[in-house]
């Protein structure tokens, strides 16, 4: 059985050290389960613009969205996800708004499949 123990609560002890040395223990604890309770999912969508060889009506210049994420649960590690090269800039931010929108509803496979289908359109 795991008994809780509050930090504001005098421990009955002789021992001054080890009344302390256990208070501090339990207010770590507590400061350990809520830190971790607050770390949230750090995301960073830009639109990235890249230079083509190949100069077309539209011009050298292709655009794509960036989806990186920096996820803590239920472990930390990151993602990234391109989306497909686009002619215009105004596309590249709808491709990114999609992006967004699908991490949001859908988590991490719902981005992967939304980045699928913006490379058929």
């Amino acid at each position: 059985m795991n008994s809780v123990l509050v930090p504001g609560k005098k421990l009955c002890s002789i021992h001054r050290a080890a009344n302390s040395a256990l208070s501090q223990h339990i207010q770590a604890t507590h400061d350990a389960v809520d830190a971790h309770r607050s770390q949230k999912d750090i995301i960073n969508i830009t639109v990235e613009c890249q230079e083509s060889d190949v100069i077309t009506d539209s011009g050298s210049e292709k655009y794509k969205a960036l989806f990186h994420g920096l996820l803590y649960r239920p472990t930390t590690r990151e993602l990234s996800v391109e989306g497909p090269e686009r002619d215009t800039k105004a596309e590249a931010i709808k491709d990114s708004d999609v992006m967004g929108k699908a991490y949001e509803l859908e988590g991490e496979l719902g981005l992967k499949r939304g980045a699928q289908r913006l490379e058929r359109k």
